[in-house]
């Protein structure tokens, strides 16, 4: 089964009177790209998160956003920055003393000044934190899976559809291939009629030129690529999994041989139905940006 790269996954685990809540959001990306936001208290365990994420999704911008309702002021610990308030007495010091200010350096004004205060979890519990917060992540990725598995079936049989019509196409190509080759037999001989100004042509010669026509715009190496394309394609769906790098380079080559098709083409029917092949290819290509 295929996966979106789009989707939605919330998780929630409850004790002790606190509630964990994960939230994920998934858009397309050529690569993995995970953007956490987390709480400070928790922010040890951004490395943990990040880790479990990668192991369940392959490609994708992860959004995952983490809260924590009812967290008590005791699972904080508060510290002296003592490197930062013996900076901060030092500098205020060397300033009374240059300017030759009055007073004194008080509590007052030290406690006043920014970052003197340091606010951190136990780290003694750091390990409870996690045990209590992975299963939330474990059910918001399993609910985002769900929810991109389900959009990847959707786009699967869009695409399936979009194949049969390439197969369509390209057999329409290969039936008027040899039309265009009579046309052009019927209009080299007007033209040389025309220009040698008498019905007599040299039957051998007009061969040779047919001939040549012929072997410049027969498609049939280009229609049975097409087709073999259109079969790893299918496969390739059928088979699943993060896919959609694969199906991408599968679209290119059946561009390529859509454009040697066209260049090939002696009539304007043949270029109207190529125009169709690659109208359905970028449609193609438009759903696979989807896809993981």
């Amino acid at each position: 089964m295929i996966s979106s790269m789009t989707g939605y996954g919330r998780g929630e685990s409850c004790t002790n009177g606190r509630r964990y809540i994960v939230e994920l959001r998934s858009e397309n990306n050529r690569f993995l790209d995970i953007s956490l936001r987390l709480p400070k208290t928790l922010a040890p365990l951004e490395p943990r998160v990040k880790r479990l994420v990668q192991d369940s999704v392959t490609r994708g911008r992860i959004s995952v956003s983490l809260s924590v309702d009812g967290t008590e002021e005791s699972d904080q610990r508060i510290s002296l920055d003592e490197t930062s308030v013996r900076s901060y007495y030092d500098a205020l010091s060397e300033m009374k003393k240059i300017f030759n200010l009055p007073g004194e350096i008080s509590l007052d004004i030290l406690t006043r000044l920014p970052n003197i205060l340091k606010f951190e979890p136990k780290q003694e519990d750091i390990e409870e934190e996690w045990n209590l917060l992975e299963p939330a992540l474990r059910t918001a990725l399993a609910n985002l899976s769900e929810m991109r598995k389900m959009e990847g079936a959707q786009l699967q049989t869009d695409m399936e559809a979009r194949i049969n019509v390439l197969e369509g196409l390209v057999e329409d190509v290969e039936e008027e291939s040899p039309k265009g080759v009579v046309e052009a037999k019927k209009k080299l001989e007007e033209r040389l009629k025309s220009l040698l100004d008498t019905d007599h042509i040299d039957p051998l010669r007009l061969t040779l030129e047919v001939g040549f026509i012929a072997e410049r715009s027969d498609v049939t190496e280009e229609c049975v690529r097409f087709h073999s394309h259109n079969q790893l394609f299918r496969s390739t769906l059928q088979e699943g999994g993060p896919i959609g790098k694969r199906l991408n380079f599968l679209l290119q080559e059946m561009n390529r041989e859509a454009n040697t098709m066209g260049s090939k083409g002696f009539n304007a029917t043949i270029s109207h139905i190529v125009v169709q092949i690659k109208e359905e290819i970028e449609k193609l290509r438009e759903q696979v940006q989807n896809i993981e």
